[in-house]
């Protein structure tokens, strides 16, 4: 009669070479003074991405800078050619726009009372009358002084200073010249002023001591 014997191993047992193993990583935590050291868990270990990862990501984030500054460039040049265009702002605004795009200003009586005419004042001007004029300094590269607003003493009508349509600016070389080569001369107005309109249907009209510009 045969007789088989069966033997259980205990669940802790390991082969020998696994044993080694952790002794030596039991060794190996420990420093020369035989202190133990912690070593962090392999899920907090940071894996770096590989390079071509790393630039691929550093181009898809240029690519968005260069997307999102194009779209602030087309609001910032078409806003006021639109709606906005016919919005009045007040004097103070007007004043801090001119001031940052580097347009001058200038009045006889060095205020800016709308209710005085030897003032210059911009106060309820339009929003793209005051834009065009400092678009004007910036394609021409000339300087510009607004030496005329929207304060009384001008003629009246629809198109007009106190309406918001018109500014006046002092004469110079370089403004002369940009204007009188730039845009096609159109007629001769009744007081003589010579009157030059460019594709905008803007009109420069060259009177003795200063440009009258009606900027639609």
């Amino acid at each position: 009669m045969t007789m088989i014997v069966l033997a259980t191993l205990p669940m802790n047992t390991r082969p020998a070479a696994a044993r080694q193993d952790t002794k030596q990583d039991t060794t190996a935590r420990q420093d020369a003074n035989g202190t133990p050291v912690r070593r962090a868990p392999a899920s907090s270990v940071q894996i770096r991405p590989p390079l071509q990862a790393l630039r691929t990501k550093g181009r898809a984030a240029a690519a968005l800078r260069s997307r999102i500054a194009a779209t602030k460039g087309k609001v910032r040049s078409t806003t006021w050619h639109g709606r906005a265009s016919g919005l009045r702002i007040s004097g103070n605004r007007a004043m801090r726009r001119i001031s940052r795009a580097g347009v001058g200003w200038q009045a006889t009586g060095r205020c800016t009372d709308q209710n005085r005419p030897y003032c210059t004042s911009l106060h309820s001007i339009r929003y793209g009358t005051l834009m065009k004029t400092i678009d004007l300094k910036r394609r021409s590269g000339c300087r510009i002084v607004i030496t005329g607003g929207t304060e009384t003493g001008h003629a009246h009508g629809i198109y007009s200073h106190g309406n918001g349509y018109k500014v006046d600016i002092k004469h110079n070389e370089c403004i002369d010249s940009y204007i009188t080569r730039k845009f096609r001369f159109h007629r001769t107005r009744g007081d003589g002023a010579a009157l030059y309109r460019n594709k905008e249907n803007d009109i420069y009209a060259r009177e003795p001591d200063h440009w009258d510009l009606l900027l639609h």
